[in-house]
């Protein structure tokens, strides 16, 4: 009984092998073919585009939709693009903040003379009168 049922199966395996064969360029036929992914020379070509439509570290909202419909246009997803412009945005801040000399802090040395001049000036009166 077990042998009959092993030359049972090797036969069924036979008979598939055979029809897989037969049937494999119809499947593969079938199988959508899907794009790959841009090149990442595309990706930092945008990049660069996007770096060149910034205005400061601000992206205008119409710039955006001009870069958006550029992106779909050369293969890179909204999501993608998406990414792509905020890190430019991000980037440029930075830039924007290293490159930016501190300014003297004018307000507060005002603030700290004039206590100090009314400071002294209690004192004097204080012990001037005395």
């Amino acid at each position: 009984m077990a042998m009959r049922r092993e030359a049972n199966f090797d036969a069924n395996r036979a008979v598939v092998r055979r029809s897989v064969r037969r049937h494999q360029s119809r499947f593969q036929a079938a199988i959508p073919v899907v794009p790959s992914a841009p090149p990442i020379d595309e990706k930092d070509e945008f990049a660069k585009l996007v770096t060149r439509s910034l205005d400061g570290s601000v992206l205008r909202y119409s710039h955006r939709v001009k870069l958006l419909r550029h992106a779909n246009r050369v293969g890179i997803g909204r999501f993608e693009a998406n990414l792509i412009i905020a890190m430019q945005e991000h980037r440029a801040g930075r830039r924007i903040m290293e490159e930016t000399p501190r300014e003297f802090p004018i307000g507060i040395m005002t603030f700290a003379v004039a206590q100090g001049l009314i400071v002294l000036s209690v004192w004097y009166l204080l012990h001037g009168m005395l």
